[in-house]
């Protein structure tokens, strides 16, 4: 049995059928699980609540990844305070430097998906030259998030692909090459 995402709600449905999970919220789950630690219990903190990036990732990391998650947006008053506490930073508002690299805290894990092109060069949310040196692991804009998403949205084409077709991972037409694919 597994859980479909609907963008709508934050709510899972049972469903009897695998189905799709969001490219860019299950790039931002893969990368925590490929950290290091597991991020259940820990304070995440999700910066944005749009539908395609902000939305499910709220939804991963209160349902799969078990974290304790405070979500953050255009009225949230007191934005650095709630930087500096957190353990795990996903930040999806698309505002250059939007996150200071002081306000995060030491050892943090800071997954960027913000992409902001005003200046002419492609920075994302967090102000990386700063973060770098206070997060243990963060990920760069461009070159982050994106590549792995695309990676991902290629992995659910190819399950609907499987599904539309009643073929299984263990048809010799469709067999995974790799770990995304399976």
């Amino acid at each position: 049995m597994a859980y479909t995402y609907s963008g709508n709600y934050l709510r899972w449905k049972k469903c009897p059928f695998l189905v799709h999970i969001p490219c860019a919220a299950a790039a931002c789950l893969l990368l925590l699980q490929e950290t290091g630690p597991t991020p259940v219990g820990l304070r995440c903190l999700v910066i944005g609540r749009g539908r395609l990036v902000g939305t499910p990732v709220i939804s991963l990391m209160l349902r799969s990844a078990n974290a304790t998650t405070t979500i953050c947006h255009t009225d949230t008053r007191c934005l650095e305070e709630e930087v500096s506490r957190a353990e795990i930073v996903v930040s999806s508002v698309g505002k250059a430097h939007l996150v200071k690299g002081d306000w995060i805290r030491a050892e943090a894990i800071v997954i960027d998906c913000g992409t902001d092109a005003s200046s002419g060069k492609v920075v994302g949310d967090v102000e990386f030259e700063k973060a770098v040196n206070r997060a243990r692991w963060i990920t760069p804009v461009p070159g982050g998030v994106g590549p792995l998403t695309v990676a991902l949205l290629m992995r659910n084409t190819l399950n609907a692909a499987k599904r539309c077709h009643s073929l299984t991972t263990h048809s010799p037409l469709m067999e995974p090459t790799g770990i995304l694919l399976h």
